[in-house]
């Protein structure tokens, strides 16, 4: 189990500002697990530039031996989305999309763990 470092009051509290700033309505299901992930210190918003950041709970090691320990994740645009695609495929497209707006192949986002991929893909709910 992971060290809380922030209470889960303050945590929620911060998830509910995300919302408020996107002008979104979370279910309770995504708040809880976006709260969960703030409480132990792994998520987080830059408010200035509106980029989350990801840390992952063990660091991925590519071929190169070079390690990957967050992610950042802005909102992506029409064009990304549109590009990306594919009828049916929805943790494709999650994947796919997340490696557009983070910037790391599709290798890189492959190796995320299944808790991280699905805290991933709750902010999409920021930004729909």
């Amino acid at each position: 189990m992971l060290k809380e470092v922030i209470c889960e009051e303050v945590a929620a509290e911060e998830v509910q500002k995300w919302a408020d700033l996107f002008e979104v309505v979370l279910s309770p299901e995504t708040e809880q697990k976006l709260t969960r992930t703030v409480q132990v210190g792994r998520l987080s918003l830059n408010e200035e530039t509106l980029i989350f950041t990801l840390k992952f709970r063990k660091s991925i090691e590519l071929e190169n031996k070079k390690t990957v320990d967050e992610l950042t994740i802005r909102e992506p645009t029409a064009a990304e989305v549109r590009g990306v695609s594919r009828d049916g495929e929805d943790v494709g497209q999650v994947i796919r999309i997340l490696s557009v707006v983070t910037g790391q192949p599709l290798g890189v986002i492959g190796q995320l763990k299944l808790k991280e991929l699905t805290v991933c893909g709750e902010l999409f709910n920021f930004f729909g």
